[in-house]
Order: C-alpha cells, then structure tokens, then sequence
C-alpha cells in the first residue's frame, strides 16, 4: 500500500475491499449507513441548496454551487445588501464553504511543500521544517500539566504552600520546553 498520501477516501476503500481488508456491505443501505456512522454526506448537497435559496431570491447568473464559489470574494460581496434575512445566513454559509474550500487549498500546499523532499534538500523549507518538528515535540506537554511537576510530587495537590513553591518549578520547564 505504497502512495497512501495521494489517494482518496474512495480509493482506499477500493483497496482495502480487494485485498479483503474492508467490509462494504454495511454501505449497501445508504441511510442505514449514513445513521450508523460508516457514510458520510458530502457538502455539496448541503451547499448545493443554500445556492438554490440564493438563485431563488437574487438574479444571479451561475447555475451550480461550484461556479458560485469559484466567483472572488468581492463579486460575491454585491449580493449581501440585496438579499434577506433566509438569503443572507445562506450566502455566510457559502462564504463559510468558500473560506473552508481555501484553506484547504492552503493546507494542501503547505503539505505539498513540505513533502517535496528536494525543496527541503535546497533549504527553502528548512525553517519551517525545524518549526514543524518543534511543535510536534511540544504539541503535548501543555495537556499534560502533571509533566509541569518533577517524579516526586504529586499532581493535584491544592494545598496554597505547595501551590506557591510548584509555581516558579513549572514556569522553568515552560521556559526550558518553549525557549
């Protein structure tokens, strides 16, 4: 299963059905499926009929959410003072979607970026390649406050004297752990 980064949810399935990995007769009954948990609607559908609120009130001229969402920010801007109260939350939820579908984007690219193996032999990436991986080592010791304290203590201990002597202990491993 070499290339698992560059296929689809779709895919994967197929894959995994083949080689006799995945069971696909849950999927037979969509809806049971879909209550089940093991399928998931798209957004388009959801999106899809936001736009068919705004095609019914405003005479705008694309015919599918796509061509809608395709349209730059400031085009679709002229429409919010035309529309109403319905027509308005369903243009947010479509700018909502067209901020979703470019983060992505961004999301994608920054991977991209960041997996293309001869920019970071080049060293275009390898700040952000040192950031990553120093997030990645400090992603978890905020949740864990307990990692604040040494072996010896006891996490929880709310008496206000060992309160006050924990204090300046666990502001040095920050310090040492984000410095």
């Amino acid at each position: 299963m070499t290339g698992l980064d560059n296929i689809t949810p779709n895919g994967l399935l197929e894959v995994l059905s083949a080689r006799g990995l995945a069971d696909t007769s849950v999927l037979n009954d969509k809806r049971e499926a879909l209550r089940l948990g093991y399928h998931f609607d798209s957004f388009r559908e959801r999106y899809q009929a936001m736009f068919d609120v705004l095609r019914k009130q405003l005479p705008i001229k694309q015919t599918q959410v796509e061509d809608w969402l395709s349209l730059d920010a400031q085009a679709r801007r002229q429409w919010f003072s035309q529309a109403d109260l319905r027509t308005s939350a369903a243009l947010l939820l479509l700018e909502q979607a067209s901020y979703r579908k470019q983060l992505m984007l961004a999301q994608d690219e920054v991977k991209q970026r960041y997996l293309n193996a001869r920019e970071l032999k080049n060293g275009g990436m390898e700040k952000a390649n040192n950031t990553l991986q120093q997030i990645l080592a400090n992603s978890g010791f905020l949740s864990r406050p307990a990692e604040l304290l040494d072996s010896a203590a006891t996490f929880g201990s709310q008496a206000p004297g060992i309160r006050k002597r924990r204090t300046p202990e666990a502001v040095a491993v920050i310090d040492r752990r984000v410095g």
